[in-house]
């Protein structure tokens, strides 16, 4: 399914519910005031990154489509094939530059160890709908089976060696990340019908031009002159869950 989609929020559910609560207990408002602005910002955070063409006005327009196999054991990893492509973008690239970013700042090839994941796993409910999984107190579920350590120069040389790379307009990446079911958070249940879609996300380092332009410098600085690039959510896959409810962790980072 491509995005945008739409889906049952259940931390939306779970928000108003306290909220009503809170009413309940206090009509001055004032537990609300202190109890719902948190929930409200990981809400936001969680929340898929659709595209509007104004993510784009000064800096590269990019977009990940995603792709993996149709069934899922939960006590064997699970690959997803993603495309990275870098669209032409007459507003912010009148140029038609090449870009230069780094794998880990994408949150595509590498995720930070976080409990707000950049992936979506909604649940195929009655009459076709999506239900969200995570309501607010569930962590991602899933462990990404991934050597993190190349993530951790604070300010590395600019190099392919060090997961930079470059995409010239209308040119494609195509790599692979790999899960394994922890079976913590969210909970997915043999015979379940799901979907799976990475939700964007934003990229504060980034610099126009080539990686053999920029080679051998060293990435200082935060958010690029021109913004961050945001790269908008992608397509949803469909998986249906195989075998027991037995998991296994032994592909955990």
């Amino acid at each position: 399914m491509a995005a945008p989609y739409e889906y049952e929020d259940l931390q939306e559910a779970r928000i108003k519910s306290l909220e009503t609560l809170n009413n309940k207990y206090d009509p001055t408002g004032k537990l609300n005031e202190i109890r719902l602005p948190p929930l409200r910002r990981r809400q936001e955070a969680s929340r898929p990154r659709f595209y509007v063409p104004s993510q784009h006005s000064s800096s590269a327009r990019l977009s990940v489509t995603i792709h993996g196999p149709e069934t899922m054991r939960l006590d064997s990893p699970f690959p997803i094939t993603f495309t990275l492509h870098h669209r032409p973008n007459p507003t912010g690239n009148p140029l038609n530059q090449p870009v230069t970013l780094r794998w880990q700042d994408t949150a595509l090839h590498e995720i930070i160890d976080t409990e707000i994941s950049p992936w979506m796993f909604l649940q195929h409910a009655e009459a076709g709908k999506l239900k969200e999984l995570d309501d607010g107190d569930n962590g991602p579920g899933f462990a990404q089976m991934q050597d993190a350590e190349s993530g951790a120069l604070a300010a590395p040389e600019i190099s392919a060696a060090n997961g930079f790379f470059s995409l010239g307009i209308d040119e494609r990446k195509v790599a692979e990340v790999e899960f394994m079911y922890s079976g913590d958070g969210l909970q997915l249940l043999p015979g379940g019908r799901y979907s799976i879609g990475f939700k964007g996300s934003r990229v504060h380092w980034w610099r126009w031009g080539s990686l053999e332009y920029l080679e051998g410098q060293r990435r200082e600085g935060g958010t690029s002159e021109d913004g961050f690039v945001t790269i908008p959510a992608s397509n949803l896959i469909e998986v249906f869950i195989a075998g027991d409810s037995k998991v296994s962790t032994g592909g955990d980072q």
